[in-house]
């Protein structure tokens, strides 16, 4: 029997287990959206810069399958799986540090939209442990960006 992904649970749900089903839809896309983005600060030219970036994302992917599952969902098992719902290209290649630094902060800018949207169908739901781990995630990708114009403006020597 293949797994179910969490779209294919709402048919015949309350209306709690189609909000489940919603938040886990969505938590799975910035599960996705933040492994892609965990891989492309790994590879980055700026990798020093990036390291605790890396790290948190690190933790983070754990911390979202996690409160997937504890949604009652399985939580994909391989970036594949994944790939179809990031909205991030973890490309670096070819890039120059100021590419690459561009391309971090809208990545972090887009993980920040779609957080809200999450804090937002979470609060509707009266999941409170689910809007609490996506205003986290919120404040992480907020450093990020604030760390990373700094970098942009920052004289060089």
């Amino acid at each position: 029997m293949s797994e179910q992904t969490p779209a294919d649970f709402s048919n015949g749900k309350t209306k709690a287990g189609r909000d489940a089903d919603k938040l886990a839809t969505m938590l799975t896309c910035i599960l996705a959206d933040s492994y892609a983005l965990m891989v492309k600060n790994f590879f980055a030219s700026l990798h020093r810069l990036t390291e605790e970036h890396y790290d948190n994302l690190f933790v983070a992917v754990d911390a979202l399958t996690k409160r997937i599952r504890n949604l009652g969902y399985p939580a994909p098992k391989s970036f594949v799986e994944l790939a179809g719902r990031t909205t991030i290209d973890e490309t670096t290649s070819d890039q120059s540090a100021e590419q690459i630094t561009a391309s971090l902060l809208r990545d972090h800018e887009t993980l920040i939209s779609r957080l809200r949207s999450v804090v937002d169908t979470a609060i509707a739901c009266k999941d409170a442990v689910t809007a609490s781990l996506a205003r986290e995630r919120m404040a992480f990708h907020e450093k990020a960006i604030a760390m990373l114009r700094s970098v942009r403006t920052a004289p060089s020597h």
